[in-house]
């Protein structure tokens, strides 16, 4: 069993209060931050500045998948290597500035061992657009070594996470395939994901 000491120094974090609940209630520092990208990382850097005792964020979130054989719905998942690309981009119909960051490898919210680190779970690539991706994938040109999961907060998370030289660990329930389909797929599934993730990770904090 995780020692309480160590988990008082985590903020587990979601976007929206359902999906942190049922979360082990001795967990001292747990937020609902908001949904996207820009709304996560305020919300964080603010917590964590008014708690200064935290050194780790663990994120626990929904996702879409962009390929339903390697990552199946309702699977438990962590997250590694983050992504600020939208499918716009993707499908060359938009531009990136070369100064903005759009990629953050794992190693660099790494940097020091995290209680999270001996949970083996199947391991993905995350995209973390501004908006919920409704095109379909099979219309989009290959992406090599691309993401195969898409969540909206991961990312900039990570980015806060890698600036203050914190660990930083996503930990996803897959809710829906991306496509035209997946906001509606997400409503209906995302509580029952949510409550077997939430159980999931009780039963990892207590072994």
């Amino acid at each position: 069993m995780i020692q309480e000491s160590l988990l008082d120094k985590v903020l587990f974090c979601s976007a929206i209060e359902e999906e942190l609940l049922g979360l082990e209630h001795s967990i001292k520092h747990k937020l609902a931050l908001g949904v996207g990208n820009m709304e996560a990382m305020m919300n964080c850097f603010l917590y964590l500045n008014e708690n200064k005792e935290i050194n780790e964020i663990i994120f626990i979130g929904s996702a879409g998948t962009y390929d339903t054989k390697l990552c199946p719905l309702f699977s438990i998942v962590k997250g590694k290597d983050y992504y600020y690309r939208e499918l716009a981009a993707w499908k060359l119909e938009a531009n990136s500035p070369k100064l903005l960051e759009v990629f953050i490898p794992q190693t660099e919210v790494s940097k020091n061992k995290s209680i999270f680190s001996r949970w083996n779970l199947d391991t993905f690539s995350v995209n973390c657009p501004h908006s919920i991706s409704l095109i379909p994938i099979s219309d989009l040109p290959v992406w090599e070594h691309g993401p195969i999961l898409e969540n909206m907060e991961a990312f900039g998370l990570a980015k806060l996470a890698s600036k203050l030289g914190f660990n930083f660990t996503s930990v996803f329930g897959i809710t829906n395939e991306v496509g035209r389909n997946g906001s509606n797929d997400w409503l209906k599934n995302y509580k029952l994901v949510s409550k077997n993730l939430i159980q999931e990770i009780n039963i990892f904090l207590q072994s």
